[in-house]
């Protein structure tokens, strides 16, 4: 995690802390950081965006009645993520476009992290394809690099053995890699 990460963090477990004390400018303040991850996350969780506003909305609903049960503020984007997969399974997750291979044959690609430089090249790519992955693979992809969560935190969000997460992990990254320059040149 990164230095802005952890000062965005850090922001939002004051927003909470304040929120949780009935403070409505930091539950605002919290709700529109996280508005657009959450958006995002669930457009490709579902795969349409009316569907992702819908379900974006429910879940900030979900998120602001909750927050004063949240024990741990740093916890709030995993915890976010987790209700926002819950809606997204409840509203019509079948809706969403075809998944990638079956899990045994993607358990078969070991998992493993990119080299810093590779991460660099990838995160551009990734931003450009990820319509194209398979929406598992998106998925992880987008929490982990994206978002900052850990593979156990993303096996969490997404409720999913943490050796499914690796596989998907791998796979797309597997894809992206296939679609890095042959000639040398930057992104």
């Amino acid at each position: 995690m990164n230095s802005d990460s952890r000062k965005q963090e850090a922001q939002e477990a004051r927003w909470v802390l304040r929120a949780q004390l009935g403070d409505r400018v930091a539950l605002d303040c919290l709700l529109a950081c996280v508005q657009d991850r959450l958006y995002r996350f669930l457009r490709h969780r579902l795969g349409s965006a009316s569907d992702a506003e819908d379900c974006a909305q429910a879940v900030l609903i979900q998120v602001s009645r909750k927050l004063v049960g949240l024990r741990e503020p740093r916890a709030f984007r995993p915890w976010m993520f987790r209700i926002a997969a819950r809606q997204a399974s409840k509203l019509g997750a079948g809706r969403r476009r075809e998944m990638e291979l079956l899990d045994e044959d993607a358990a078969r690609i070991p998992a493993a992290e990119p080299e810093p430089n590779e991460l660099e090249d990838l995160i551009p790519l990734l931003h450009r394809e990820m319509e194209r992955l398979p929406a598992n693979s998106s998925q992880v992809l987008l929490l982990h690099y994206m978002e900052g969560l850990s593979l156990l935190e993303t096996s969490k969000v997404l409720n999913k053995p943490l050796g499914t997460i690796k596989s998907r992990l791998a796979y797309g990254l597997a894809k992206l890699r296939a679609q890095l320059p042959r000639t040398g040149e930057k992104l």
